[in-house]
């Protein structure tokens, strides 16, 4: 009786072997999921990234454009106010009272 409940035993511990085997490889199938899942997620943000940064980079060169044209129109601008000033001006030092003999 004693060889025929060790068979059993033995019977019982291989089954539970391979049920732990089955329950781990299903527990690591399922783990490679989420972390394909989370691989995905992280190669589509990136995408996503790019494309946004080709988007803005030609926003980017109009506001440049934008920001120079301003520059160039207030240059234009101080110029026209500053040129018909000095036209009849003196230099500094010929006053009215300073006058070269």
């Amino acid at each position: 009786m004693k060889g025929g409940r060790g068979s059993a035993d033995s019977v019982h511990v291989e089954r539970e072997r391979r049920r732990s085997a089955h329950l781990a490889r299903r527990e690591l199938a399922l783990d490679a999921g989420a972390l394909g899942a989370v691989h995905r997620a992280g190669e589509r943000r990136r995408e996503c990234v790019a494309r946004l940064i080709q988007a803005i980079q030609p926003l980017k060169q109009v506001a440049a454009r934008r920001v120079i044209e301003r520059v160039r129109l207030e240059l234009a601008r101080a110029r026209q106010r500053i040129e018909p000033r000095e036209a009849g001006r003196r230099s500094f030092g010929e006053g009215a009272g300073d006058r070269r003999n």
